[in-house]
């Protein structure tokens, strides 16, 4: 049986797609986005990419149950579930903070068949990590941050013409992906990382062993208070991002990420003739989270 008939090919380079705006061209600078949103209408963005290795691991261990970490807005959480759901596999996870909040998210997750767990945020900290084979239970990290996850990650850009790229811009919430990308990177190019987390680049003490190239930059201060915060300009901002470029934005990741490169250009921080490459993670079910008028889109 092929476990991946249902999955979408690992060929991304028909989801690249030319950013044209007037600001673009005032700067000099050619960019395109890569549309993982469109990838899957469940598993979006990048999570497929960083499940998938991880999958084919269970299915060759034999184990018929994955158990996962995440919030109560977690696309991870949203993936993995759907994903379970299509491998006929049983999954269950643990919600990180006492409140027992219901969202959108987790009501999808749930209907996927995936069991609900809540833990106390000290109990999450400890397990978060926790990865691998234990009897016929996976154990699959928060966001995918394992090898496998990063080996994953590091096939987003399979079938793009990557040699045409000087910087590569993505969203870091575990650096799951992030570290993916300064893997496959080419010695030409630059990954650069818009953290979605209050306090710094700390995410690189635990995916140092897992990097393979130095040729990285994390910036820090587009996170617009702290991870899943936001404020009146992060909405108007994804607002008239979707009315310049039709690409809808999510509120965690993907709006900070793109209103972080606009900023860096119209302060003329990226040089003129840069080639640039924005990767949309998808992550827009999350959106739910607002109140229905807040968005445009």
């Amino acid at each position: 049986m092929n476990h991946f008939q249902n999955f979408p090919s690992l060929n991304t380079n028909n989801l690249i797609s030319p950013l044209q705006t007037e600001w673009l061209e005032a700067a000099g600078i050619h960019a395109d986005v890569l549309r993982l949103d469109l990838l899957h209408p469940s598993i979006s963005g990048n999570k497929w990419f960083k499940l998938k290795f991880l999958l084919e691991d269970v299915i060759k261990n034999k184990c018929t149950h994955i158990v996962t970490f995440g919030g109560v807005w977690s696309n991870h959480i949203h993936a993995t579930a759907a994903a379970c759901k299509l491998f006929g596999l049983s999954a269950k996870a643990f919600i990180r903070g006492e409140e027992m909040l219901k969202t959108a998210t987790l009501s999808d997750a749930i209907e996927n068949g995936m069991e609900i767990a809540y833990c106390s945020r000290a109990e999450y900290s400890e397990w978060k990590h926790r990865e691998g084979k234990f009897g016929e239970q996976y154990f699959i990290p928060e966001g995918g941050l394992s090898r496998l996850g990063i080996e994953g990650a590091s096939t987003m850009l399979n079938g793009v013409d990557r040699e045409k790229y000087d910087c590569i811009f993505c969203a870091v919430g575990t650096g799951t992906s992030f570290a993916g990308l300064v893997n496959m990177a080419l010695p030409h190019q630059q990954i650069i990382g818009i953290n979605a987390l209050k306090g710094g680049s700390f995410q690189l003490e635990t995916l140092r062993p897992f990097l393979q190239n130095s040729n990285f930059e994390i910036w820090n201060d587009f996170h617009f208070g702290g991870f899943a915060k936001t404020n009146p300009v992060l909405f108007q901002f994804m607002n008239d991002w979707y009315d310049t470029t039709a690409i809808p934005t999510d509120i965690i990741y993907t709006a900070k990420m793109f209103y972080a490169v606009q900023e860096n250009i119209r302060l003329h921080k990226i040089k003129r003739g840069t080639r640039i490459l924005l990767i949309h993670s998808g992550g827009l079910q999350g959106n739910r989270s607002l109140d229905k008028e807040t968005l445009q889109f």
